[in-house]
C-alpha cells in the first residue's frame, strides 16, 4: 500500500506540472481569432459546443469509465485528446474549431472524475484521507506555479509563430500519458460488475444538493475565464502582457491553494462556503462593471477564490459517495455534466448577446444572473 501511495503522490504533482492547454490557454483567444480565424462570437460558440458536448456525454461516459475501467478510460481519451491538437495546427476554420470542440468534450467527458476517483480511493484504502485532501492542494498551488512559467513563455512563443504553443501542448500530451501509464493504478476497492451498473436512487439524491452548488461555482469561474482575454483585449493589453497577466492569477492562486490548510484549520465547512460564495460575488460583479484596467484587479480576487475552492468542494463531493457501490466516476460525472451544462449553456447565451449587442452587455447579464 506504502507503494501505491508513493506512486499517487507523484502522479498528482506530475499532473500539476503537465497541464493540458498550459501554453495556449493563456493565449487561446488570441490563437482563435489570428490562427483560426475565428470572430468574438465564434470561440465562445466553439466554448460553448465543448461544454454542450460534455454535458451530454458525462453521465454516460462515467458509468462507462466504471465498467470498462478508469484507467482504461482516462488512456483513451488522452489519445483522443492527442489527436485534437493535432488537428487544431492542421484545420485551422471555424469548422476545424468546431470538430476539436466535439472531440475535446466526448473524451474530456469520458476523462473527467477517472484520475480524481482512482487517487481519492488510494488514499482512502490507505486511511490517509486527509492528508490526501492537503497534498491535493499543495499540488493545486504546484500547478499554479508552473502555469506562471507556461503563461509566461506562451506571451512570447505566440509573437514569434502562432503555432508554437500548441506544439509544446501537444508534446505535453504525451508525456501526460506516459505518466498515466506507468504510474495509475486502479485501487479496485469495487467488485468488477458483470454488467453496466447505474447509481441507485438513494445515492442520487445523497449527493443532488451538493453536487448542485458545487456545479454553479466551478461553471462560473470556467465562463469568466472565457471573459478574461476579450475583455483585456478590448481594454488595449499588449498581446505579450496577456501571458504576464495569466501568470499573475496563478501566482495569486498559488498562494491562496498553499495557505489552503491554514484556512481550512480554522473555518468550518459553511465558512468555507461562505468565504468562496462572497468571492465569487465581488469578482464577477466587479469584472462586469468596470471598464478599464481597474478590472484585472477583480480577475485577482477571482484566482484567490480559484486557489481555495477547487480541493474544498471536490472533497465535499466525494466525502457524499459510498466507495463500496463502485459507482464513483458514474455519480462524479453527475457533478462534471451539472458544470458542463451551466457552462455551455451561459456561453452560448452569451455568444449570441456579444454578437447583438457587444461583450461588454453579456458580461453583466451573466455575472448579474449566475450571481
Amino acid at each position: 500500500m506504502h507503494r501505491k501511495l508513493k506512486k499517487a503522490k507523484l502522479l498528482l504533482y506530475l499532473q500539476a506540472v503537465l497541464q493540458f492547454q498550459g501554453f495556449i490557454g493563456p493565449i487561446i483567444f488570441i490563437f482563435y481569432t489570428q490562427y483560426m480565424g475565428l470572430s468574438t462570437s465564434e470561440y465562445l460558440v466553439c466554448d460553448s459546443v465543448l461544454f454542450v458536448v460534455m454535458a451530454i456525454c458525462e453521465v454516460p461516459s462515467g458509468i462507462i469509465a466504471d465498467y470498462i475501467g478508469r484507467k482504461k478510460a482516462l488512456i483513451i481519451s488522452q489519445v483522443a485528446v492527442g489527436i485534437g491538437m493535432l488537428l487544431l495546427l492542421t484545420v485551422p476554420s471555424f469548422a476545424g474549431a468546431v470538430l476539436v470542440a466535439l472531440i475535446f468534450g466526448f473524451f474530456g467527458a469520458l476523462e473527467s472524475g477517472v484520475s480524481e476517483s482512482i487517487l481519492y480511493e488510494t488514499y482512502e484504502k490507505g486511511n490517509s484521507i486527509e492528508q490526501y485532501e492537503y497534498i491535493q492542494a499543495k499540488a493545486g498551488g504546484v500547478a499554479f506555479i508552473v502555469s506562471i512559467v507556461y503563461a509566461i513563455a506562451s506571451g512570447y512563443l505566440v509573437e514569434y509563430k502562432l503555432v508554437l504553443p500548441v506544439i509544446l501542448d501537444l508534446v505535453v500530451c504525451i508525456i501526460a500519458l506516459l505518466a498515466s501509464l506507468m504510474l495509475l493504478e486502479d485501487s479496485k476497492n469495487y467488485d468488477k460488475a458483470e454488467k453496466i451498473s447505474l447509481p441507485t436512487k438513494n445515492e442520487i439524491n445523497n449527493t443532488i444538493y451538493v453536487v448542485l452548488v458545487v456545479a454553479i461555482l466551478l461553471s462560473c469561474s470556467r465562463v469568466m475565464f472565457s471573459f478574461y482575454q476579450p475583455i483585456l483585449t478590448e481594454i488595449k493589453l499588449p498581446t505579450v502582457f496577456l501571458g504576464y497577466a495569466s501568470a499573475i492569477y496563478s501566482l495569486i492562486a498559488a498562494g491562496s491553494a498553499f495557505l489552503y490548510k491554514k484556512i481550512r484549520g480554522f473555518m468550518s465547512t459553511k465558512g468555507m462556503y461562505a468565504l468562496i460564495i462572497s468571492l465569487q460575488i465581488i469578482a464577477t460583479l466587479g469584472i462586469a462593471f468596470v471598464n478599464n484596467y481597474f478590472v484585472i484587479g477583480f480577475i485577482f480576487v477571482q484566482q484567490v477564490q480559484r486557489g481555495i475552492m477547487g480541493s474544498f468542494l471536490y472533497m465535499q463531493v466525494n466525502r457524499y459517495i459510498d466507495t463500496k457501490s463502485g459507482n464513483r466516476v458514474s455519480l462524479m460525472s453527475i457533478m462534471y455534466c451539472g458544470i458542463s451544462v451551466l457552462t455551455g449553456v451561459s456561453l452560448y447565451i452569451t455568444s449570441a448577446i456579444t454578437n447583438n449587442y457587444g461583450l461588454g452587455l453579456a458580461v453583466v447579464y451573466y455575472a448579474i444572473v449566475i450571481n
